[in-house]
Protein backbone atom coordinates (compact mmCIF):
# COMPACT_ATOMS: atom_id res chain seq x y z
CA UNK A 1 0.00 0.00 0.00
CA UNK A 2 2.83 2.41 0.87
CA UNK A 3 4.48 1.70 -2.48
CA UNK A 4 1.19 2.38 -4.26
CA UNK A 5 0.73 5.70 -2.45
CA UNK A 6 4.36 6.66 -3.12
CA UNK A 7 3.90 5.93 -6.83
CA UNK A 8 0.83 8.20 -6.97
CA UNK A 9 2.67 10.97 -5.15
CA UNK A 10 5.54 10.68 -7.63
CA UNK A 11 3.11 10.98 -10.53
CA UNK A 12 1.46 14.03 -8.96
CA UNK A 13 4.87 15.73 -8.79
CA UNK A 14 5.52 14.86 -12.46
CA UNK A 15 2.12 16.21 -13.51
CA UNK A 16 2.71 19.47 -11.66
CA UNK A 17 6.15 19.77 -13.26
CA UNK A 18 4.69 19.08 -16.72
CA UNK A 19 2.08 21.82 -16.27
CA UNK A 20 4.61 24.36 -15.06
CA UNK A 21 7.40 23.57 -17.50
CA UNK A 22 5.55 22.82 -20.74
CA UNK A 23 6.17 19.08 -20.74
CA UNK A 24 2.75 18.24 -22.10
CA UNK A 25 2.39 17.93 -25.88
CA UNK A 26 -0.62 17.59 -28.12
CA UNK A 27 -1.41 15.34 -31.04
CA UNK A 28 -4.38 15.81 -33.35
CA UNK A 29 -6.47 13.19 -35.14
CA UNK A 30 -8.72 14.13 -38.08
CA UNK A 31 -12.45 13.44 -38.16
CA UNK A 32 -14.08 13.04 -41.58
CA UNK A 33 -17.42 14.58 -42.47
CA UNK A 34 -18.76 11.66 -44.48
CA UNK A 35 -21.36 13.76 -46.30
CA UNK A 36 -18.90 16.29 -47.69
CA UNK A 37 -15.88 13.99 -47.86
CA UNK A 38 -13.82 16.64 -46.06
CA UNK A 39 -11.99 16.62 -42.74
CA UNK A 40 -13.82 19.24 -40.70
CA UNK A 41 -12.92 18.28 -37.13
CA UNK A 42 -9.76 17.38 -35.22
CA UNK A 43 -9.60 15.78 -31.78
CA UNK A 44 -6.74 16.91 -29.56
CA UNK A 45 -4.97 14.17 -27.61
CA UNK A 46 -2.57 14.90 -24.76
CA UNK A 47 0.78 13.23 -24.09
CA UNK A 48 3.47 13.84 -21.45
CA UNK A 49 7.09 14.11 -22.51
CA UNK A 50 9.34 11.80 -20.49
CA UNK A 51 12.91 12.65 -19.46
CA UNK A 52 14.26 10.61 -22.37
CA UNK A 53 12.06 12.42 -24.88
CA UNK A 54 9.57 9.58 -25.32
CA UNK A 55 5.85 10.24 -24.95
CA UNK A 56 3.72 8.93 -22.11
CA UNK A 57 0.09 8.04 -22.85
CA UNK A 58 -2.64 9.73 -20.78
CA UNK A 59 -3.72 6.39 -19.30
CA UNK A 60 -0.52 6.53 -17.25
CA UNK A 61 -1.21 9.83 -15.50
CA UNK A 62 -4.84 10.97 -15.82
CA UNK A 63 -6.17 8.75 -13.03
CA UNK A 64 -3.67 10.23 -10.59
CA UNK A 65 -4.45 13.72 -11.88
CA UNK A 66 -8.13 13.17 -11.12
CA UNK A 67 -7.41 11.78 -7.64
CA UNK A 68 -5.24 14.78 -6.75
CA UNK A 69 -7.62 17.39 -8.21
CA UNK A 70 -5.23 18.27 -11.04
CA UNK A 71 -7.34 17.07 -13.96
CA UNK A 72 -9.12 20.40 -14.34
CA UNK A 73 -5.73 22.11 -14.73
CA UNK A 74 -4.86 19.68 -17.52
CA UNK A 75 -8.27 20.27 -19.13
CA UNK A 76 -7.74 24.03 -19.03
CA UNK A 77 -4.31 23.64 -20.60
CA UNK A 78 -5.63 21.51 -23.49
CA UNK A 79 -8.66 23.76 -24.02
CA UNK A 80 -6.38 26.80 -23.93
CA UNK A 81 -4.24 25.26 -26.67
CA UNK A 82 -7.37 24.45 -28.70
CA UNK A 83 -8.62 28.03 -28.40
CA UNK A 84 -5.19 29.36 -29.36
CA UNK A 85 -5.19 27.18 -32.49
CA UNK A 86 -8.73 28.27 -33.42
CA UNK A 87 -7.84 31.93 -32.95
CA UNK A 88 -5.13 31.59 -35.60
CA UNK A 89 -7.30 30.00 -38.29
CA UNK A 90 -8.87 31.99 -41.16
CA UNK A 91 -12.09 33.82 -40.16
CA UNK A 92 -14.19 31.65 -42.48
CA UNK A 93 -12.57 28.37 -41.46
CA UNK A 94 -15.01 25.49 -40.89
CA UNK A 95 -12.57 23.57 -38.70
CA UNK A 96 -13.80 22.46 -35.30
CA UNK A 97 -11.63 21.11 -32.49
CA UNK A 98 -12.78 18.45 -30.03
CA UNK A 99 -11.35 18.12 -26.53
CA UNK A 100 -12.19 15.36 -24.06
CA UNK A 101 -12.48 16.66 -20.49
CA UNK A 102 -12.34 14.67 -17.26
CA UNK A 103 -15.27 13.88 -15.01
CA UNK A 104 -13.86 16.15 -12.30
CA UNK A 105 -14.24 19.18 -14.56
CA UNK A 106 -18.01 18.68 -14.62
CA UNK A 107 -18.28 19.80 -10.98
CA UNK A 108 -19.26 23.39 -10.31
CA UNK A 109 -18.73 26.22 -12.80
CA UNK A 110 -14.96 26.68 -12.68
CA UNK A 111 -14.29 25.26 -16.14
CA UNK A 112 -17.26 26.88 -17.86
CA UNK A 113 -16.51 30.27 -16.25
CA UNK A 114 -12.92 29.97 -17.46
CA UNK A 115 -14.13 28.98 -20.93
CA UNK A 116 -16.46 31.97 -21.13
CA UNK A 117 -13.67 34.42 -20.31
CA UNK A 118 -11.05 32.77 -22.53
CA UNK A 119 -13.26 32.46 -25.61
CA UNK A 120 -14.24 36.11 -25.28
CA UNK A 121 -10.64 37.24 -24.78
CA UNK A 122 -9.36 35.29 -27.81
CA UNK A 123 -12.41 36.19 -29.93
CA UNK A 124 -13.01 32.56 -30.90
CA UNK A 125 -16.38 31.32 -32.16
CA UNK A 126 -17.63 29.05 -29.32
CA UNK A 127 -19.38 26.68 -31.75
CA UNK A 128 -15.98 25.73 -33.20
CA UNK A 129 -15.14 24.03 -29.90
CA UNK A 130 -16.57 20.56 -29.15
CA UNK A 131 -16.32 19.37 -25.54
CA UNK A 132 -16.34 15.60 -25.13
CA UNK A 133 -17.27 13.71 -21.97
CA UNK A 134 -17.13 9.92 -21.77
CA UNK A 135 -20.30 8.03 -21.07
CA UNK A 136 -18.61 6.57 -17.99
CA UNK A 137 -18.08 10.05 -16.53
CA UNK A 138 -21.64 11.08 -17.36
CA UNK A 139 -23.18 8.04 -15.70
CA UNK A 140 -21.60 8.78 -12.30
CA UNK A 141 -23.80 11.85 -11.83
CA UNK A 142 -26.47 12.56 -14.41
CA UNK A 143 -27.58 15.82 -12.80
CA UNK A 144 -24.01 17.10 -12.82
CA UNK A 145 -23.49 16.09 -16.46
CA UNK A 146 -26.73 17.78 -17.46
CA UNK A 147 -25.79 21.05 -15.74
CA UNK A 148 -22.41 20.98 -17.46
CA UNK A 149 -23.95 20.27 -20.88
CA UNK A 150 -26.53 23.03 -20.45
CA UNK A 151 -23.78 25.48 -19.46
CA UNK A 152 -21.89 24.58 -22.65
CA UNK A 153 -25.03 25.10 -24.70
CA UNK A 154 -25.51 28.55 -23.17
CA UNK A 155 -21.96 29.34 -24.30
CA UNK A 156 -22.78 28.01 -27.80
CA UNK A 157 -20.07 25.34 -27.51
CA UNK A 158 -20.99 21.88 -28.73
CA UNK A 159 -21.23 18.80 -26.50
CA UNK A 160 -20.28 15.26 -27.43
CA UNK A 161 -20.88 12.03 -25.50
CA UNK A 162 -17.82 9.83 -26.03
CA UNK A 163 -17.71 6.00 -25.92
CA UNK A 164 -21.46 5.83 -26.48
CA UNK A 165 -22.77 2.32 -25.92
CA UNK A 166 -20.26 1.42 -23.22
CA UNK A 167 -22.88 1.66 -20.45
CA UNK A 168 -26.28 0.13 -19.90
CA UNK A 169 -28.15 3.44 -19.88
CA UNK A 170 -26.86 4.85 -23.15
CA UNK A 171 -30.24 5.59 -24.69
CA UNK A 172 -31.39 7.20 -21.43
CA UNK A 173 -28.66 9.83 -21.86
CA UNK A 174 -30.01 10.82 -25.25
CA UNK A 175 -33.30 11.74 -23.60
CA UNK A 176 -31.87 13.63 -20.65
CA UNK A 177 -28.68 15.31 -21.91
CA UNK A 178 -28.53 18.15 -24.46
CA UNK A 179 -26.05 16.33 -26.70
CA UNK A 180 -24.89 17.49 -30.14
CA UNK A 181 -22.81 14.41 -31.03
CA UNK A 182 -22.57 10.82 -29.92
CA UNK A 183 -19.31 8.96 -30.55
CA UNK A 184 -20.11 5.30 -30.98
CA UNK A 185 -17.82 3.21 -28.80
CA UNK A 186 -15.00 1.73 -30.89
CA UNK A 187 -15.75 -1.76 -29.57
CA UNK A 188 -18.80 -1.81 -31.86
CA UNK A 189 -16.82 -0.59 -34.88
CA UNK A 190 -13.75 -2.83 -34.59
CA UNK A 191 -15.57 -5.93 -35.84
CA UNK A 192 -18.49 -4.23 -37.54
CA UNK A 193 -17.89 -5.76 -40.97
CA UNK A 194 -17.92 -9.31 -39.61
CA UNK A 195 -20.38 -9.10 -36.70
CA UNK A 196 -24.11 -9.16 -37.37
CA UNK A 197 -24.70 -8.32 -33.71
CA UNK A 198 -22.58 -5.17 -33.85
CA UNK A 199 -24.32 -4.13 -37.07
CA UNK A 200 -27.75 -4.41 -35.49
CA UNK A 201 -26.66 -2.43 -32.42
CA UNK A 202 -24.93 0.29 -34.43
CA UNK A 203 -27.94 0.65 -36.74
CA UNK A 204 -30.21 1.11 -33.73
CA UNK A 205 -27.88 3.76 -32.26
CA UNK A 206 -27.81 5.69 -35.53
CA UNK A 207 -31.55 5.49 -36.06
CA UNK A 208 -32.31 6.72 -32.55
CA UNK A 209 -29.68 9.46 -32.61
CA UNK A 210 -30.82 10.67 -36.02
CA UNK A 211 -34.46 10.72 -34.94
CA UNK A 212 -33.50 12.92 -31.98
CA UNK A 213 -31.45 15.30 -34.12
CA UNK A 214 -28.05 14.14 -32.84
CA UNK A 215 -25.02 13.69 -35.09
CA UNK A 216 -23.03 10.47 -34.93
CA UNK A 217 -19.29 9.79 -35.01
CA UNK A 218 -17.84 6.30 -35.52
CA UNK A 219 -14.48 5.72 -33.82
CA UNK A 220 -11.81 3.16 -34.78
CA UNK A 221 -12.60 3.13 -38.50
CA UNK A 222 -9.69 1.05 -39.78
CA UNK A 223 -10.41 0.28 -43.46
CA UNK A 224 -12.48 1.15 -46.52
CA UNK A 225 -14.96 -1.66 -45.88
CA UNK A 226 -15.80 -0.28 -42.44
CA UNK A 227 -16.10 3.25 -43.84
CA UNK A 228 -18.43 2.05 -46.60
CA UNK A 229 -20.60 0.23 -44.07
CA UNK A 230 -21.02 3.12 -41.64
CA UNK A 231 -21.72 5.40 -44.62
CA UNK A 232 -24.47 3.01 -45.69
CA UNK A 233 -25.84 3.01 -42.13
CA UNK A 234 -26.01 6.81 -42.08
CA UNK A 235 -23.16 7.76 -39.71
CA UNK A 236 -22.26 11.46 -40.03
CA UNK A 237 -18.54 11.43 -39.13
CA UNK A 238 -15.71 8.91 -39.10
CA UNK A 239 -12.52 8.79 -37.04
CA UNK A 240 -9.74 6.22 -36.98
CA UNK A 241 -6.40 5.25 -38.49
CA UNK A 242 -7.95 4.79 -41.94
CA UNK A 243 -9.14 8.40 -41.86
CA UNK A 244 -5.90 9.70 -40.41
CA UNK A 245 -3.40 8.89 -37.68
CA UNK A 246 -2.61 11.00 -34.65
CA UNK A 247 0.09 13.54 -35.48
CA UNK A 248 1.81 16.26 -33.48
CA UNK A 249 -0.28 19.42 -33.74
CA UNK A 250 2.63 21.28 -35.34
CA UNK A 251 2.62 18.83 -38.26
CA UNK A 252 -1.09 19.22 -39.09
CA UNK A 253 -1.25 21.77 -41.90
CA UNK A 254 -4.97 22.48 -41.43
CA UNK A 255 -4.32 23.70 -37.88
CA UNK A 256 -1.54 26.14 -38.65
CA UNK A 257 -2.05 29.92 -38.30
CA UNK A 258 -3.02 31.84 -41.41
CA UNK A 259 0.29 33.73 -41.42
CA UNK A 260 2.21 30.43 -41.42
CA UNK A 261 4.03 31.25 -38.20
Amino acid sequence: HREHVAARMAWSVRISDALQNEKFVLHAQPILDIGSGEVTHFELLIRMRDVDGSLIAPTEFLYTAERFGMAIDIDKWVLGQAIEILSGLPPKSLIKIAVNVSGGSLDGTELTDWLTATLKERKVLPSSLVIEVTETDAITNMARARRFAEALRSLDCEFSLDDFGAGFGSFYYLKHLPIDYIKIDGDYINNLTSSDTDQVIVKSMIQLASGLGKRTVAEFVSDQEALDLITEFGVDYAQGFFIGKQLPVGEVVALQPVDGS
